[in-house]
């Protein structure tokens, strides 16, 4: 099954009313699932951002603004997931979205540590994921860092990569 495919099942089943928050027998959410499964091609992108969006629409308006920093029965909130598969797209608008940085996940890893961490182990892979987290933390000045040394690191780490 496509991606675009699973996309449009995603959406008719949000319009219709289906919990953003149902999770499958490994605790995973739809959204979580579709980052697991599909990579976001550069045609897809437009209508990748109105499934996110009508996600975060339907979470907030049946569960409250903070279901968006959920963890779900896989140990993770949906922005843990796609910063470890990631998916630059979805960490962009979870952030944008008020996606909580320093929520812990079951592992008590905050989505800042993870993606330093993964950073890290595999630079090529998340050099991108950790642009998008510094710039959000730079342009973001109510943003508390839990662990200041890794944060303070990780910042220091982008300065020059961060164009100005």
């Amino acid at each position: 099954m496509s991606a675009k495919l699973k996309m449009s099942i995603i959406r008719v089943l949000l319009e219709k009313g289906e919990d953003p928050t149902i999770e499958d027998k490994r605790g995973n959410c739809p959204l979580q699932l579709f980052i697991k499964w599909n990579t976001i091609s550069l045609d897809m992108i437009d209508d990748y951002w109105r499934l996110l969006r009508l996600y975060l629409q339907k979470l907030e308006s049946k569960h409250g603004r903070k279901s968006i920093d959920k963890i779900y029965g896989n140990g993770n909130a949906c922005l843990h997931t796609a910063i470890v598969f990631a998916e630059q797209t979805t960490v962009q608008m979870l952030l944008k979205s008020g996606a909580d940085i320093n929520l812990m996940n079951k592992k008590h890893d905050s989505a800042l540590i993870l993606v330093t961490e993964l950073k890290s182990k595999n630079p090529k892979k998340y050099e991108k994921i950790s642009h998008t987290v510094i710039s959000f933390l730079k342009g973001k000045e109510d943003v508390s860092i839990r662990s200041p040394r890794i944060g303070r690191k990780m910042i220091e780490e982008e300065e020059d990569f961060i164009e100005t």
